[in-house]
């Protein structure tokens, strides 16, 4: 390759590689990609570059043609390092590319890198569980949560997936209708965990569900896990005092400071509050 000839205008889109260079200070120099710098320039292996290499750092006027949606694996690489270098995720290469053992790709094995013009389809929404798999890798490899996946797939035990079993990964366009609302308590769960899995705090589940301790939940109790669409009406704003207690757990439970409860309750010695009193907390 070589510098066009007029030195300016479309020359501005090239570069002479200079020594110290290498394609990631360059990708930055002209605030590109590797990845863009490597498909704009036929280059497999970025650290392979040459002092007085001509390259072309701006993206060609056709825009880069249907070549720039494909990558030849190079021996190296990796499902994750591919993903990286197309700013893309291993998750999307895997869907576009029916890739069930992200470690299994082949050299030479041809890619998709970019978004199949149909968007991917309704299968993209969907995924086949596969060997080592767990709900946590199947949450980070779609960018959503356990709890989410939970819901969508109607899973009471997070541990209890099947080889084989297809799992609903995207939000149902329903947006997941009014049981998205309500969790039934199963073995093991507490509170807290339930908090964690939904999202929210365990004094939001305690004003939900007027639980007053908290450790003493059922299993197959239904509780609310989601503001009540009334936003709770005045009752929600006070909570009795329970024996052990103390203005600084009420404060941390209901995200508020003891100087606000004070405040609010004309309490003017923190440490004296009593069992059964009513506290307003919001």
């Amino acid at each position: 390759m070589k510098a066009p000839a007029d030195g300016g205008g479309s020359g501005a889109s090239t570069y002479t590689v200079q020594a110290g260079d290498n394609l990631s200070s360059i990708a930055v120099k002209f605030g590109v990609t590797v990845a863009q710098l490597q498909e704009w320039n036929d280059i497999s292996n970025p650290d392979a570059i040459q002092i007085g290499q001509v390259l072309i750092v701006k993206a060609p006027a056709d825009g880069g043609g249907s070549g720039a949606s494909t990558y030849t694996v190079q021996a190296g690489d990796n499902l994750s390092s591919i993903a990286v270098k197309f700013g893309v995720t291993v998750a999307q290469l895997q869907e576009w590319n029916n890739i069930s053992d992200p470690d299994a790709i082949q050299i030479g094995q041809v890619l998709r890198v970019k978004a199949p013009a149909d968007g991917g389809g309704s299968g993209s929404s969907t995924y086949t569980v596969q060997a080592g798999d767990n709900l946590s890798s199947i949450a980070l490899r779609f960018g959503v949560t356990v709890a989410q996946l939970q819901e969508w797939n109607n899973i009471s035990d997070p541990n209890a997936i099947q080889i084989g079993q297809v799992l609903i990964v995207k939000a149902p366009t329903d947006g997941g209708g009014s049981g998205s609302s309500t969790y039934t308590v199963q073995a093991g769960d507490n509170l807290s965990s339930i908090a964690v899995k939904f999202g929210v705090t365990v004094a939001q589940l305690q004003e939900w569900n007027n639980i007053s301790d908290p450790n003493a939940i059922q299993i197959g109790q239904v509780l609310i896990v989601k503001a009540p669409t009334d936003g709770g009406g005045s009752g929600s704003s006070t909570y009795t005092v329970q024996a052990g207690d103390n203005l600084s757990s009420i404060a941390l439970r209901f995200g508020v400071t003891v100087a606000q409860l004070q405040e609010w309750n004309n309490i003017s010695d923190p440490n004296a509050i009593q069992i059964g009193q009513v506290l307003i907390v919001g």
